[in-house]
């Protein structure tokens, strides 16, 4: 598998030239690269001392320093053709760039950039652009950017790898979007999720999801599958004790729920409503509810169920339902 590498570039000096290098050209440039300090040549790394040598030509630095900025420096002679490469603040300072290698290590003795650095070059390929407000996970991958402070950063966590490959598999966007937004879309795609799972199930076993949603909101179910025997059923009973007043009253209702587990439209939505309003004069007083998987209801059963009471939920509103009791989101 191709390995991950975070790169930092000037957030200063250059900027501009290594963001339109990035952008209209894919080359990718790192400094502390002027003439002479190429890491290899003619395919062999060069040494220490011969880097140092060249190196002191530009910076006074400690030899502790200077071989530090070299070692750090090499690994770039690590990066494959393939491996992924991201480079936070760019284009702009809360935006992240990855792209795949499509050409190993060079180094640029050209004599036509504006200046004598950044000659350290990777080509790029398939470059992608996110926010880092984008979506959760360019949120989640660049809040660990702090820990990668090197100019070449090896990305060796397997969780920070999965996510980066997950952001790199999406669509560019630099849309800065909250929490909220990002939230949203998760519970969309959870309920896309959801739904598909459902409607794989039986209608015993849908019946059971709807009732554990219950159980964990603090219903009491105290009777399942009731029939008169003249039309009228339910799936299920519930008891619930009304918050506050229920405790020093004992005030509670009473709900009868009938589930239907349907695909698409329901031709017979209004069966529902017909078997709970005659099953409702064995309860008095009891509320009535419809919960359906349908995609929606027809105007003429929710006429129906509304002139009798009935309450009835549908569609997404059931699967937001059930995520959020069996998930909390």
């Amino acid at each position: 598998m191709s390995q991950i590498f975070i790169f930092r570039t000037s957030s200063d000096w250059g900027r501009n030239f290594i963001r339109d290098q990035i952008i209209h050209d894919h080359t990718l440039r790192q400094g502390w690269g002027c003439k002479g300090l190429a890491l290899a040549k003619n395919g062999v790394a060069v040494s220490l001392d011969d880097w140092k040598s060249a190196f002191k030509q530009y910076w006074t630095e400690s030899d502790e320093s200077i071989a530090n900025r070299f070692y750090g420096l090499s690994r770039m002679l690590d990066i494959k053709v393939g491996d992924l490469i991201i480079i936070p603040k760019m284009p702009e300072p809360r935006q992240l760039v990855i792209g795949e290698v499509a050409e190993p290590y060079s180094f640029d003795e050209s004599d036509s950039l504006p200046f004598d650095d950044f000659r350290h070059i990777f080509k790029l390929r398939n470059i992608k652009m996110f926010g880092y407000e984008s979506n959760m996970v360019a949120r989640q991958v660049s809040s660990r950017f702090r820990a990668y402070q090197s100019p070449i950063n090896n990305v060796w966590n397997d969780e920070i790898q999965k996510d980066i490959r997950s952001l790199y598999r999406g669509e560019s966007s630099t849309q800065v979007k909250t929490l909220e937004n990002i939230a949203e879309e998760i519970i969309t795609d959870a309920l896309n999720a959801t739904e598909s799972s459902l409607l794989k199930i039986s209608s015993s076993n849908f019946e059971k999801v709807i009732e554990t949603s219950l159980k964990q909101e603090g219903y009491v179910i105290f009777g399942r599958n009731q029939w008169d025997g003249e039309g009228g059923d339910v799936d299920l009973v519930a008891n619930f004790q009304l918050p506050i007043f229920g405790l020093a009253c004992d005030l509670n209702r009473t709900i009868l729920i009938q589930v239907k587990k349907k695909r698409g439209s329901d031709k017979h939505d209004r069966h529902g409503v017909e078997q709970l309003v005659k099953m409702a004069k064995e309860y008095s007083g009891a509320d009535l509810v419809l919960i359906s998987s349908a995609d929606g209801i027809s105007e003429e059963t929710k006429k129906y169920a509304a002139e009798r009471g009935v309450k009835v939920m549908y569609g997404r509103d059931v699967l937001r339902m059930i995520i959020s009791t069996q998930f909390g989101v």
